[in-house]
């Protein structure tokens, strides 16, 4: 079995071998920028444990049932990843079959296909590693024990309840790791509290093996001039040897227009950027939506974002069009409307135009509903279906499956550069829109406005439209 690990593989065996010898079960939290080398060397970590040694049960003194990691045991070690999704733990299983080729153990074990609903990895001693994919309904996994459990991007796992039952059976080791791309959430505030985490944090410059193309690709996004960042060797971690307001700007990437500050802290130097302010950092106002004139842009999607105004506010529609690293918003409706036979009408003549500017014989209109958990939720969007069939069959309405915390569709599209079409309504909820300090947490909300302004429909509407959409596209 062939090894080039980093530092990280390392402090991770050694703190495992620590809290082995001590009994206790190891836990540890990688956070990290993009390209950091967090899921291969844990892969290589787990491939070597499972290469190394079997499990055997014994009684110790105290009449308790124990396990012994030892080369000759009589039992499988049982390790288990997870992701959020099916899909996702897909991607991690071809992560460590990458890991595998790297290792030169290809020809040693057995792999399942990656298509299938439990991707898995059998090593020539019998041990297993399992692929699984957390169920969307939010509700805990009915987990079977096993060794050790990873967590492969744990930022994308809404609550720690839904995984619970998997920590609590695990026996030996839990690891999380992501990218910091979320200011709260659970996991930080576990690995803050819990005293025996080993909590690493690396960046791109810790990972000697990654090639000179990647590296330029994060380095594309810093908005400084990287000679002052440098190596702290003391604490291993990179630093900025002068404040921001001293440093000297990038002014090839500014040039380029690939500079992205946000991008940078999160995936460059893997912090959890402190949001103040506007909230969209890199929203501009523009005066049409691409092709209703001259422009000629190709949208990778086009999709509507609806938010219910209910009895008193308004009911918001907007468009929305991704397309390479560009998203694209118009305000279509906004005002009151509180029955939805109304809604459907005005929203007829809407979509006649749309059908034009979608081009194409009765082009698919997917719109994606406000999904708050009431009968009026629900009855919308069912009326509003049933009226289509009665009308347009290519109009779709559907609940979106939002995020625990709104802040986590705010962070995707801020990967994105944000344009707006401007009106009164868009300048009044976007510009207002900001990050303040609520109790010791930075919150989204709509800031400086007042009465029947102080809404932010629109806002809801098309991040209703962008986490439907891009999801997926999360870290």
């Amino acid at each position: 079995m062939k090894f080039e690990t980093t530092d990280l593989f390392g402090k991770m065996l050694t703190h495992f071998i620590e809290q082995y010898k001590l009994g206790k079960k190891t836990k540890i939290t990688n956070i990290g920028g993009s390209r950091s080398g967090k899921t291969i060397q844990t892969a290589m970590l787990l491939l070597f444990l499972a290469d190394k040694y079997r499990v055997k049960t014994f009684v110790d003194e105290n009449g308790e049932s124990k396990i012994k990691l030892t080369e000759d045991g009589s039992e499988n070690l049982i390790i288990d990843i997870y992701r959020n999704e099916l899909k996702r733990a897909k991607k991690t299983f071809e992560d460590f079959m990458t890991t595998i080729s790297l290792m030169e153990i290809g020809n040693l074990v057995k792999c399942s296909s990656p298509n299938s609903d439990r991707p898995s990895i059998t090593l020539p001693n019998g041990n297993i590693i399992n692929f699984y994919g957390l169920p969307d309904d939010g509700k805990p996994v009915e987990a079977s024990k096993s060794h050790i459990v990873y967590f492969n991007e744990a930022l994308e796992i809404s609550s720690y309840n839904i995984i619970s039952n998997v920590v609590l059976r695990c026996e030996l080791m839990v690891i999380f790791d992501s990218n910091p791309s979320a200011t709260t959430h659970w996991l930080f505030d576990m690995a803050n509290k819990d005293k025996e985490m080993l909590n690493t944090h690396t960046i791109y410059r810790h990972n000697r093996f990654l090639p000179k193309s990647l590296i330029e690709g994060i380095e594309e996004l810093c908005p400084y001039d990287l000679s002052d960042f440098v190596y702290d060797d003391k604490n291993d971690i990179w630093v900025w040897r002068v404040p921001e307001s001293q440093r000297k700007p990038n002014t090839r990437n500014l040039e380029r227009k690939t500079a992205n500050k946000r991008n940078w802290l999160i995936y460059g130097e893997g912090l959890r950027c402190a949001r103040e302010g506007q909230a969209f950092e890199g929203m501009t106002f523009i005066e049409q939506f691409p092709n209703e004139e001259q422009e000629d842009i190709q949208f990778d999607f086009l999709i509507y974002g609806l938010d219910f105004g209910w009895t008193n506010d308004e009911t918001a529609l907007v468009r929305v069009g991704v397309s390479g690293s560009d998203i694209y918003v118009k305000l279509l409706y906004y005002r009151q409307c509180p029955k939805s036979d109304l809604l459907f009408a005005e929203l007829e003549s809407i979509f006649i135009k749309e059908e034009e500017f979608l081009g194409g014989k009765e082009p698919t209109i997917d719109v994606v509903c406000e999904s708050q958990d009431n009968k009026n939720g629900d009855y919308f969007v069912s009326s509003l279906n049933y009226q289509k069939r009665e009308h347009h069959n290519n109009w779709n309405f559907f609940k979106v499956k939002k995020p625990k915390f709104r802040s986590y569709s705010v962070d995707l599209v801020n990967t994105y550069n944000l344009y707006v079409v401007r009106n009164e309504h868009t300048e009044t909820e976007f510009l207002n829109f900001v990050y303040e300090e609520r109790n010791g947490e930075l919150t989204a909300i709509l800031h400086g406005t007042r009465g029947r302004n102080n809404h932010d429909h629109a806002i809801d509407a098309m991040l209703y439209a962008c986490w439907e959409t891009l999801k997926f596209k999360v870290n």
